[in-house]
C-alpha cells in the first residue's frame, strides 16, 4: 500500500511566508523605481521648458532697444519690475527695415504659475503679435537690471538684464524644483 504524501501545514506556511517577503521586496523596488522615473521625467520636462523659455527671453532682450517702464505707455497695464519685464522693440516694416521712432513691446509676466510672453506691435509695424505660455509650473521669476558698469540699476537704465526662473513640479510623492539663470545685453541702438 502506497501512501501519497502532500505538503505539511508547516511547509505551506514557510512557502507562503517566503513568497510574501519576496513579493514585498519586489513591490518596494517597483514603487521606488516608479518614483525615480517620475522624478527624472519631471527634471527633464522642466529642464527643456526652462531652456526654451530662457532662450526666448534672451532673444527678445538682445533685440530690444530698451527696457520700457511699462505698456501701454500712457496708462501701463504691465510695468517692468523684479517680477515683470517690458521690452521696447524697434518696429519693422514689411521688408524688415526699422521704422524710426515707432516701437513694439514685448512683455514677460507670470500668471497662475505660467510664464507668459506677449508682443504688442505698433499699428505701423509688420511684427506679429503674440500671446504664448512659454513654460508652466513656474514658482517664481526674478528680473535684475544692470548698467554698463555692472552695477544694479532701475529697469529703464538697464543695458543688461538677468533673469532667474524657478520651476516647481510634483514628482512622485515630493516636489522637483529647478532654478535656472540667464542674462543678456540689450541692443541699445
Amino acid at each position: 500500500m502506497t501512501r501519497e504524501r502532500g505538503f505539511t501545514l508547516f511547509e505551506v506556511l514557510i512557502t507562503v511566508t517566503v513568497l510574501v517577503i519576496v513579493g514585498g521586496l519586489l513591490g518596494g523596488i517597483l514603487v521606488n523605481n516608479t518614483g525615480l522615473f517620475y522624478q527624472q521625467s519631471s527634471k527633464v520636462s522642466q529642464g527643456l521648458g526652462a531652456n526654451d523659455a530662457l532662450a526666448q527671453i534672451r532673444s527678445e532682450i538682445k533685440e530690444a532697444q530698451a527696457v520700457a517702464a511699462g505698456y501701454p505707455v500712457s496708462s501701463p497695464t504691465y510695468t517692468s519690475s523684479s517680477t515683470q519685464l517690458v521690452l521696447r522693440l524697434t518696429s519693422i516694416d514689411s521688408s524688415g527695415n526699422i521704422i524710426s521712432t515707432t516701437y513694439d513691446y514685448a512683455v514677460f509676466s507670470v500668471t497662475s504659475g505660467r510664464l507668459n510672453y506677449q508682443v504688442f506691435p505698433d499699428a505701423a509695424s509688420s511684427r506679429k503679435g503674440a500671446n504664448q505660455i512659454l513654460v508652466s509650473n513656474v514658482n517664481s521669476v526674478f528680473f535684475q537690471y544692470f548698467d554698463a558698469t555692472g552695477a544694479q540699476t532701475g529697469p529703464t537704465n538697464a543695458v543688461n538684464v538677468r533673469v532667474t526662473l524657478t520651476l516647481r513640479q510634483k514628482a512622485g510623492s515630493g516636489f522637483e524644483t529647478n532654478v535656472v539663470t540667464s542674462e543678456a545685453n540689450l541692443r541699445n541702438n
